[in-house]
This record gives structure tokens, sequence and C-alpha cells, in this order.
């Protein structure tokens, strides 16, 4: 079954009403456990696609189906409910919250859902365990290391059992062991747990480790490379 598809995707960023195009007739299908990678050099509308897939941003033209809905025909706080529920997102900065601990930062998507405070706890440290830290529980960013933090990221993306991982550039502020690590950590969750991932990277050697690679350049998808 196909979790994301997409239909002739365009986006237009626009200057004194003149139309710069970022995105240009993108079409895209990624089945259920999936670990797709899209690599690109900067420039070349990765991330504005994942803005897309992850329902940040509107495309100009074009469809978004996710499991089978059309997403842009939804209100804003459908588009809301939707991303909080259905989405998991990790980025190269951690956007940990300093004054919290591993385990409150965890819980954060969990805020919106009306549990009651144990449950939030229960299933934030359930993720932290997933991730590997469930001893860090109560330590703050400043006292974890970059690769714990993007742990601690990760363990929050997942906290509240999306059916889709977006990671864009997640070991992009990481040395290279720490890179390793955390893209074992992507492939033991999509292998072990069945997690469809899509991952945005500049690095060639990360993206050989995704089950399929789509190269972007100059807003389309023109290349694809199997490689497992």
């Amino acid at each position: 079954m196909s979790i994301v598809k997409l239909e002739n995707i365009c986006k237009n960023y626009y200057l004194n009403d003149v139309a710069f195009p970022v995105l240009n007739g993108v079409n895209l299908q990624i089945e259920t456990g999936e670990f797709v990678g899209i690599v690109g050099e900067s420039g070349s509308g990765k991330s504005t696609l994942m803005n897309i897939l992850g329902v940040l941003d509107h495309p100009t033209s074009g469809k978004y189906y996710l499991n089978e809905c059309d997403v842009f025909s939804y209100e804003e706080d459908e588009l809301a409910a939707l991303r909080n529920r259905t989405i998991g997102f990790v980025f190269q900065s951690f956007f940990l919250l300093p004054r919290m601990t591993a385990l409150q930062n965890v819980g954060l998507p969990l805020l919106y859902r009306n549990l009651s405070p144990e449950k939030i706890k229960e299933q934030s440290f359930k993720m932290l365990k997933k991730v590997g830290l469930e001893e860090f529980h109560d330590r703050k960013p400043t006292q974890l290391s970059g690769g714990q933090q993007q742990r601690v990221a990760i363990a929050r993306a997942l906290v509240g059992e999306p059916h889709l991982l977006l990671a864009d550039e997640p070991t992009g502020a990481l040395d290279r062991r720490t890179s390793d690590e955390i893209m074992s950590l992507f492939l033991s969750l999509n292998r072990h747990d069945g997690m469809t991932v899509v991952l945005i990277t500049h690095e060639e050697k990360v993206a050989e480790r995704c089950g399929r690679v789509l190269r972007m350049e100059e807003g389309c998808l023109c290349q694809v490379e199997q490689i497992k």
C-alpha cells in the first residue's frame, strides 16, 4: 500500500509578482515500510519537497495523498491534527527546549492529545528506551552530547506513533561516527519496526544506507537509484 503519493507537485515562490519555480512537476510514490533517501545539492528543492511531505507548506499546484487521503482538501485545524498523529519530524538542529529534561522534551507532542501526565510520562520513557537513552531521562539538553540530543529528538518524533518519519539532514551536525550510529538507529526503526522513513541529505555516504535513493536536481526528481 502506498503511504505517500505525489502527483505533479509544483511550487513557486514569488518576488514582485515574478514566479521562481522550486519544484517542477514532482511525482513520487512511497510504499509503507520503505526507507527512501532524497539527495541533492543545496537549492535543488529537496527541503521544499520535505516541507510539503510534512504538510508544513502547500504546493502551488498538484496533489498529495497521504494514506490515500487528499491532504490539501483538509482545513488547517485538520492538517494540524494530521501532522501530530501521522508524521514524525527529525531535523538537523535538534530543537530541544533547554529548560526541559529529555523525558519532558520527548513528551511534547502528546500534550495536544488530552492524555494524562502519567500516560505521557510512560509513553515518553518507552521511546527513550527505544533509542537507548532511558538512563538519561532526567538530563537537560546541555548535559547531552550531540548524538544523544539527536536521539532524544528521534524519540520525540516517535512518541506519537506516526505512520511516516521525515528526517531533514539528521546527521548534518554530527561527526562521522555519531552519524553512523544515528543511521543505524533509523535502519533499525525501518527494518525491525516497519517504520516508513524519508531522509533528506546532501551526503552520498548517508544516502547509500537507504533502501531507495531519489536524486533532486533543479526541482525535479530526475534520477532513481535502486541500491539495495
